[in-house]
């Protein structure tokens, strides 16, 4: 199975165990929609103020956001939420960002869905779907979903803003963090769909959690 690419290289953060190979050992990024420059194209229309990605394909969708049930709108990061009977959960979420934010200095955590039950204890080992989206490029460099099954992992095996950001979840819950480059990959991102020292969004469904 591929390895998630939140799983760090051990020479950019010391305290993780895991080599590029087990993300893949690639440099292509996740889907066809990966960024082929540093930011978006600058433009004064209304529709290109956000750009949507739906994690269920990993692509743009249509920017309305009008319809978002959870608004982060201080982060300039939109994300919805979405209930279906059909599935007795929760749909993929659809990620809003903003062009030109500025690069976040601290980590942000924001739960989205609260879940129940215990919560994640720090270097717990976690299932989880998840994705990734940079915050200049505002393109998906990762997602569970696209794989279409959940990832397991300990949270001493991950970058940093994911140590940190995870613990106090419950099963169930919905999180988004926002990480600075520094508590990401730093300069030396492991693939090119990453640019050095970005700001990295997640949205993290938990599944289970066990110490």
């Amino acid at each position: 199975m591929r390895k998630p690419l939140l799983i760090a290289v051990p020479v950019l953060l010391a305290s993780l165990g895991l080599v590029l190979t087990a993300c893949g050992g690639s440099s292509s990024p996740a889907s066809s929609s990966a960024p082929t420059s540093s930011s978006p194209s600058p433009t004064s229309t209304a529709a290109a103020k956000w750009m949507t990605t739906d994690c269920a394909i990993g692509e743009p969708v249509p920017s309305d956001t009008s319809d978002f049930s959870e608004t982060t709108g201080a982060t300039g990061v939109r994300v919805n939420t979405v209930m279906d009977a059909s599935i007795g959960g929760v749909l993929p979420p659809k990620v809003a960002i903003e062009a030109d934010l500025a690069p976040v200095t601290g980590l942000i955590s924001i739960d989205l869905l609260p879940g129940a039950g215990d919560p994640v204890k720090p270097g717990a080992a976690v299932t989880v779907n998840y994705c990734g989206l940079g915050q200049t490029t505002r393109t998906m460099f990762d997602a569970s979903w696209i794989r279409g099954e959940p990832s397991s992992f300990g949270l001493n095996q991950v970058i940093p803003g994911w140590t940190e950001g995870i613990p106090g979840m419950k099963p169930g819950g919905r999180r988004l963090l926002i990480i600075p480059g520094a508590l990401a990959y730093g300069p030396n991102p492991p693939t090119s769909a990453i640019l050095p020292d970005e700001t990295l969004i997640f949205v993290v469904d938990l599944i289970s959690s066990a110490k």
